[in-house]
């Protein structure tokens, strides 16, 4: 073990993570191979949950058991690795839906009112509303972290931050994880409705929408708001056990309680110790089970402090919840329970400022008694009380001090009406009522009550033995109880290093080089040391220990309590360990098989119960804040934070006069708020908020694996208020946050040689690549020169992408299944450290696994890797249109690195530039959710300058874009993240964030936070600002969003969505939805793919596109009919085309016939006709039923399709136009299917035309030879020689050679058309090359071509292929 000392900074290196370790503050280690050096310590719970790694890139650990209780990572992938969440850090989740899907926006009385939610001004705050805007999020974040990390009582004031504490705390509440309970009450059964639903199997449970219903993420925050009039006598509460305090073993207890531990203490124990006290627990049982689990004998120390000892508590007579008041506007003081505990350790429960009053009868009811339980009592209800013996009521909060074992609560007193008793809450130990003897004087005597009255002990059992000697009262004292074994792992400093070695005198076992002598090892009760026997000079010489000097060779016995022998010593990884546990004797270190090794020298003991305090705490856990005010439940009325009593009083005072605020001392002297002061009816707020706590231990993650909501209030046979949810709860997930407490060092590469297919890489692994293909000769043929190329995500089988990724292609090339699905599996060897779920393939895509060390200028490092309209890269099915679009000049693409890089005009900020042109590719800037507030400022996301915000260029960490849809003047983006962006034009909506324009720079949509994206698909043809974004996230549900002219946005509605809805998975048949695509023009028709290959279809039908049977527009998705997949093959290839609304969905089968519906006027079904379709009808004509392949397009509303067979031929069927633009050397119409003969083994296929039948069309084959034909003009044919309706290359009108630059093979290219008019009818063509080219030609105007083109402000073209220059 190395120690590092940089000056003062002395660094400790404790070697290989492990996950059992304690940790200190500076400790470094060694982890996937990176250095990582603690900045936050914390206390280990045996499990990877604190692994070291980045919030980016994420933790995948490897091992075999997964969370049992998280259905998604129960099961390790090929590689044994688990997958941990990784915990978000804004807390935000998704958002709430309405019954039908739509988003909850607090506007209504159902929150369904969409007219109400899109009025929203999305740049204010309401606090009825109930939102926040996003910018002022942080401030909120800021201000809890602020709270948990000081010293001072949470609920106290601080200077820092002051303003935003007050206004944003005890005024507004941010929209994220809020959910609006109600009562639903049917033949006086009362049942929870959560976000209108109640508990049972599906809705409730498993609602798929903008939050997951089953389950809570363990460190976020939910809150719940009952200011629903239907909550009056049902105030909620949260359990670890089904229906709470209602539970038929009478076991459960409101998460509002205290829990046991641990704690932290930061104060002065009684001793005089002081500093920071943990592990720490209420109870000694608790502290026992955690010292066994430490490896200790199960035993704890006691370590009292008093109450003004540890700064920032009050006492307990002085809560700092504001509870309820008297009269003159005083606090009222809280009933305690506290403990009488005698030198014998008899113990009484004794209460403190009880309720004082008159009890039935006229006798005056005192605030301190010994309390007795009758034994008589089988329930918790008694005959009336008398003038003798009466209830202990309690007043205000009820209060239970330490070591109390008993089960102290409290009901309501329903057995009378005859006194001012009624109504009010008896104490109740272990379910049953406790007394007070009216007359009582003595404090420390059982006995006196007529019949069977006793006293009760800690255990609330009942006793007759008196108080003897030194009774002493525990209120005002704080008693904790700590396990005995402090520190059960060995760091470096408890290390020793044994070897063996002959001075002369025989073996002798040597520690850390040095010849043995008395207390040259030191012990400390509670801590773990480690003798390493790795040391070949070990061999036969098993080190141990013993009270006897010697050890078994001196007439002793070996010692054995706390210790552990690993390996045979001599072999690495031997060691003989133990722990030290409590009042352990004078220890002697021996050979077991031979003596006088250790020269019989003593290894003294030391009890550090006197010095327990340390300089440090743990961030994972609590602090000790007194009792009542440790609970995962707050309480906030009108956002101010009260007791569980008061909040619980509130709903049974609704027949008061009561003022609406919050009771206060006004400086005239009077009280605003009577009494209790607060009235239940029309209470403008009333909040229940759960923090889900991080399990601690083994025993917490086994037991504590659901939280169940429950009726705080104890049911009655005239009020039943047990099972108000049916027993049902939210499982919790947990979560990974190993970023919170590591911060990485230093990157330590590896060099694993030339890369091989076979090997398992892991990040920041170095291979050599040179990409070859094998000749027929079987000899490889080098493609470029080598290559160096560090791995940046856990990958196998992925070599290094070099240049434009190949798109998917139809199955039936490949002979490989069609089955649908696809998107819930992932590759063999396709791991993600991204966030550790288990993300669709598309996302591990080539160029998201490796960077590369090579090109050092911008050129290369811009290297191209895919294009618009092609769907995501690496998506698993052949993308679902193949048609232009039109892009007003501009020209974009996806670069190795996964940046987005554009050049030309700026038209309505769709290049996030503030609408200004560029004459050079530059790249886009982002705004990325994941780095917003982000703790490591280090990894990426925003650089602070000053008054702005931007997106620092980070290749490794910085999220990388994966797919692109453009149309004219706007565009929407897909990060590897999951985060999508829109920008361009936005009158309709298409933001998504409320706003109706066109802001100056790429936009998030509000509402997807938390919502992970897989593709996304939007209009991409016609110059019109009416376009739905729509997005498959990875649940397989479809959000949409914008425009909504003809159902588009499938809600059933025609109004526009100025933010995303998600589409209920009901209107699905509950089938996950695996692939979306959309029709193109000014109105659009959607199609999804589900698991079951079934097509679902809404939106523009008056063409009968949507195949329903009809030719109505269909505002909700419904089942398209005709095709059954089963009976077919499956589904090969699907495509839409569209110009406006004649539009056209097709379906390649597995058996290779097309499937059509909708617009086939020019014959492009395939099917030797011109009629329309109105359901999915099987094309019969031949070449169907030899189909491999199939592209569908339309062009200026004209539509051609195209098919390749299983032979390699091409064929056409459709539109031609007067230019030749089908390839088989005619022109007009196809009818009937003919072949395109100067075609084969076709892999991509285009037409470019925006106004009349003026069009070029492009083709390119396997082998990347790339041909053109059709109108002349702007140089769209590529060919210098070509001009309109050229001959050709051999005079009959077919598709002829493009001029490419010498050595370069085209991969893929990217059509579009520009303006729809007689002046700019004009293709903008690029093409990807093998090495990462990118070459434009074409239409030239606004710099869309580059700096250097023919003509930056002139509606010419350029007819050869070139690079168009890239900068920053």
């Amino acid at each position: 073990m190395a120690k590092i000392n940089l000056g003062r900074i002395k660094l400790q290196f404790q070697g290989e993570y492990d996950k059992s370790q304690v940790y200190r503050r500076d400790d470094i280690v060694y982890h996937n191979n990176c250095m990582w050096i603690l900045t936050s310590e914390y206390m280990p719970d045996g499990t990877n949950a604190f692994a070291p790694g980045t919030k980016i890139l994420g933790y995948n650990p490897k091992e075999n058991n997964g969370w049992t209780n998280d259905p998604n990572f129960t099961n390790t992938d090929a590689f044994n690795y688990t997958q941990y969440w990784t915990e978000n850090e804004r807390k935000a989740e998704r958002q709430n839906t309405d019954m039908d899907g739509n988003p909850i926006t607090k506007g209504s009385t159902n929150f369904s009112n969409e007219d109400e939610s899109l009025t929203h001004n999305h740049n204010t705050i309401d606090s009825h509303l109930g939102t926040i805007v996003r910018h002022q999020q942080h401030l909120m974040d800021e201000y809890d972290n602020m709270f948990r990390e000081t010293e001072d009582d949470y609920s106290e004031m601080d200077t820092y931050n002051g303003y935003e504490q007050t206004y944003f705390r005890y005024h507004y509440a941010p929209v994220d994880n809020n959910f609006v309970v109600s009562v639903q009450v049917s033949g006086g059964v009362p049942d929870f409705k959560i976000d209108n639903r109640a508990g049972n199997n599906t809705k409730g449970r498993q609602f798929e929408g903008y939050k997951n219903w089953e389950f809570f993420k363990e460190g976020h925050t939910y809150r719940f708001h009952q200011h629903n009039n239907s909550n009056k006598y049902y105030p909620l509460g949260f359990s670890y056990t089904a229906d709470g305090i209602h539970n038929t073993n009478n076991t459960g207890k409101s998460l509002g309680e205290d829990p046991v531990g641990p704690y932290y203490i930061k104060g002065t124990a009684s001793n005089g110790d002081n500093g920071f006290f943990f592990p720490m627990y209420k109870t000694e049982t608790a502290a026992n089970a955690e010292d066994t689990r430490r490896g200790g004998a199960g035993s704890s120390r006691k370590i009292t402090f008093d109450q003004g000892d540890v700064p920032g508590w009050e006492t307990e007579a002085s809560p700092s919840l504001q509870g309820q008041l008297y009269s003159d506007g005083t606090q009222k003081k809280d009933t305690i329970v506290s403990l009488l505990t005698d030198d014998s350790n008899n113990t009484y429960l004794q209460v403190t400022n009880a309720w004082e009053g008159q009890t039935s009868g006229g006798v005056a009811s005192r605030t301190r008694k010994t309390i007795y339980i009758s034994s008589a009592d089988s329930t918790e209800h008694h005959s009336e009380t008398d003038s003798t013996y009466a209830y202990v009521y309690v007043q205000g909060a009820l209060k239970v001090g330490s070591n109390i074992s008993a089960v102290v609560t409290q009901s309501r007193d329903d057995t009378t009406t005859t006194n001012n008793g009624a109504g009010r809450k008896r104490l109740l130990i272990n379910g049953k009522p406790v007394y007070q003897l009216v007359a009582e004087v003595s404090t420390t005597t059982a006995g006196g009550i007529a019949g069977n009255y006793t006293a009760v002990d800690k255990t609330g059992a009942s006793t007759n033995t008196a108080l003897g000697a030194g009774a002493t009262s525990n209120e005002g004292k704080i008693e904790m109880f700590m396990p005995d074994i402090t520190d059960p792992t060995a760091n470096t400093e408890r290390t020793f290093q044994i070897s063996v070695s002959n001075p002369g005198s025989g073996n002798k076992f040597y520690v850390d080089g040095v010849l043995a002598a008395d207390n040259v090892v030191k012990f400390e009760e509670g801590k773990t040391y480690k003798f390493d026997q790795s040391d070949s000079t070990n061999s036969g010489h098993t080190l141990a220990f013993s009270t006897t000097a010697d050890g078994t060779h001196g007439s002793g016995s070996e010692y054995t309590s706390g210790v552990t022998y690993n390996g045979t010593p001599g072999n690495p990884g031997a060691f003989t360990q133990i722990t030290v546990r409590k009042s352990t004797a004078k220890l002697y270190i021996y050979c077991k098989a031979h003596a006088g090794m250790y020269n019989s020298k003593s290894v003294e003991t030391y009890d550090v119960s006197a010095s327990l305090g340390k300089t440090y705490a743990p961030a994972n856990i609590k602090k000790w804040r007194g009792f009542g005010k440790n609970g995962w439940v707050k309480y906030f009325l009108d956002n101010v934070q009260v007791d569980e009593n008061t909040y619980i009083d509130t709903f049974f005072d609704a027949d008061r006069d009561y003022n609406r605020n919050y009771p206060r001392k006004m400086p005239n002297g009077e009280t605003l708020g009577f009494n209790t002061g607060f009235n239940f009816i029309d209470k403008g707020s009333r909040t229940v908020e759960i923090t889900i706590p991080y399990a601690q231990n083994d025993y917490e993650r086994g037991t504590n694996t659901i939280i169940y909501p429950f009726c705080l209030e104890p049911t009655t046979t005239a009020r039943p208020t047990d099972g108000m949810y049916n027993q049902f709860g939210w499982t919790i997930e947990k979560t990974w946050r190993g970023f919170k407490h590591w911060d990485k060092v230093q990157s330590s590469m590896r060099f694993r040689g030339e890369y091989s297919s076979n090997t398992h890489y892991n990040y920041n692994d170095v291979v050599s690549y040179k990409p070859f293909k094998r000749l027929s000769t079987g000899e490889k043929f080098y493609q470029h020169g080598t290559g160096l190329y560090r791995c940046i995500r856990d990958n196998k089988g992925r070599p290094p992408q070099h240049g434009f990724q190949e798109p998917t292609r139809s199955p039936l090339m490949t002979k490989s299944t069609v089955t649908s699905n696809r998107l819930t599996g992932r590759g063999e060897h396709e791991n993600n450290n991204q966030t550790g779920k288990n993300y669709p393939a598309h996302i591990q895509s080539y160029h998201n696994c490796w960077e590369s060390f090579a090109g050092m200028n911008n050129q290369e490092q811009a290297a191209g890797v895919w294009f618009p309209n092609k769907g995501p890269i690496s998506w698993p099915y052949k993308n679902g249109y193949s048609e232009t679009g039109n892009v007003y000049r501009q020209n974009c693409y996806i670069c190795k690195n996964g940046g987005v890089w554009v050049l030309g005009h700026g038209t309505n900020s769709s290049n996030g530039e503030q609408g200004r042109s560029s004459s050079y590719f530059r790249e886009m800037t982002f705004r990325w959710r994941d780095f917003w507030n982000s703790e490591n400022r280090n990894e990426g996301g925003f650089e602070e300058r000053r008054s702005r915000k931007t997106t620092r260029y980070d290749r490794m960490r910085t999220p990388r874009c994966i797919q692109i849809e453009e149309g004219y003047g706007y565009k929407l983006l897909l990060f590897d993240n999951g985060q999508v962006f829109h920008t361009g034009y936005g009158s309709q909506g298409q933001q998504g964030t409320g706003y109706d324009g066109s802001p100056g720079s790429a936009m998030t949509p509000d509402g997807l936070e938390d919502v992970f994206a897989v593709k996304i698909s939007q209009t991409r043809s016609g110059e019109t600002d009416t376009h739905t974004p729509c997005i498959l996230d990875d649940n397989g549900d479809i959000w949409t969003w914008g425009y909504n002219g003809y159902g588009e946005i499938g809600d059933g509605r025609t109004q526009n969505a100025y933010g995303p809805k998600r589409i209920p998975r009901e209107w699905f048949n509950d089938e996950k939805i695996v692939d979306i695509t959309c029709s193109g023009g000014d109105s659009t028709s959607f199609y999804v793919r589900t698991s079951e290959d079934n097509i679902y279809a809404w939106g523009r039908n008056n063409v009968g596109q949507l195949g329903d049977t009809t030719t109505t527009d269909r505002y909700r998705p419904i089942k398209m009919q005709g095709f059954n997949a089963a009976d077919n093959g499956g589904i090969a290839v699907w495509q839409a085309d569209s110009y406006s609304s004649n539009s056209a969905f097709y379906i390649l089968d597995g058996n290779g016939y097309i499937w059509a519906t909708g617009y086939n006027g020019y014959g492009n079904f395939f099917d030797n006709s011109t009629s329309n379709r109105t359901q999915l009808t099987q094309s019969t004509a031949s070449p169907n039923g030899d189909i491999a392949d199939f592209w569908a397009i339309q062009w200026n509303s004209y539509h051609t399709s195209f098919a390749r067979l299983k032979n390699g031929q091409t064929w056409t069927a459709g539109h031609s136009g007067g230019y030749y633009n089908s390839g088989d050397g005619g022109t007009g119409t196809n009818q009937a299917p003919v072949q395109v003969d100067k075609i084969d083994n076709l892999k991509e296929v285009a037409i470019v035309g925006t106004h009349s039948d003026i069009a070029r069309s492009y083709w390119l084959k396997d082998n990347g030879e790339f041909y053109a034909f059709g109108y002349g003009g702007y140089g769209g044919p590529a060919n210098p020689i070509a001009g309109t309706n050229w001959t050709g290359e051999d005079g009959t009108y077919k598709p002829h050679h493009t001029f490419v630059p010498a050595g370069t093979r085209i991969r893929t290219f990217h059509p579009k058309g520009t303006d729809q008019s007689t002046n700019y009818y004009s293709p903008q063509m690029m093409v990807g090359t093998e090495d990462g080219q990118v070459l434009l030609w074409g239409y030239s105007n606004n710099n869309n071509l580059g700096h250097h083109a023919t003509a930056t402000w002139s509606s010419t073209g350029r007819s050869m292929m070139f690079g168009g220059g890239v900068g920053r």
